[in-house]
């Protein structure tokens, strides 16, 4: 089994830049996904990372109390259950990441993943997925990240993923009560960019 843990860092107007220079020897250090987003909620930063024993986040948090530096207005920790064929490992797949996240109706998460993950074959015929997640923390979310070169390959991507009517997975909005998707940027020293 593996599992993903995210930090989300949000940060006061204006103060982003320092957010993550000051961030930047820690993400490094551990090896962290690190993202910003570009639409959706600004002056946000999305730390990632995965484990095989989800004992692993609590014994070594992602951020200890003295690494979140001054700027920041709050932090969003969420533990999840990786799905599917897992995480891509580090390295370049973006720079442009698409992050949809599903709020699922009670019950319902089993449905939405196996779905989801019946449509899946067809889809990644056009592009790759980066993960696949079920939140362990809170509301129950369905999750799941693309990887692009650029908002224009994105556009035509998902175009020709309707077109063809392989995408997205026949009934999987009878499932959702919620959704959300964001594009965030890999930062340059991100594990995944």
């Amino acid at each position: 089994m593996l599992y993903a843990e995210t930090l989300i860092v949000q940060c006061a107007p204006g103060k982003m830049g320092g957010v993550l220079a000051a961030l930047r020897p820690h993400v490094e250090r551990a090896g962290l996904g690190c993202w910003t987003n570009e639409f959706g909620t600004l002056n946000r930063i999305t730390l990632f990372r995965t484990s095989e024993t989800l004992s692993f986040f609590d014994e070594t948090p992602i951020l200890g109390a003295t690494d979140l530096p001054a700027g920041t207005g709050g932090t969003d920790r969420t533990r999840w259950r990786v799905v599917g064929d897992g995480v891509l490992p580090p390295g370049q797949h973006g720079p442009i990441y698409e992050w949809r996240c599903y709020d699922v109706a009670t019950s319902r998460m089993a449905d939405m993943t196996a779905g989801f993950l019946s449509a899946l074959p067809r889809r990644l015929a056009l592009s790759s997925l980066f993960a696949v997640m079920e939140s362990l923390d809170g509301a129950a979310r369905f999750c799941h990240i693309w990887p692009y070169e650029s908002l224009a390959q994105r556009t035509d991507i998902r175009r020709q993923a309707t077109e063809a009517g392989i995408w997205p997975p026949a009934g999987a909005a009878d499932n959702l009560t919620a959704m959300c998707s964001e594009i965030i940027l890999s930062a340059d020293f991100s594990a995944y960019r």
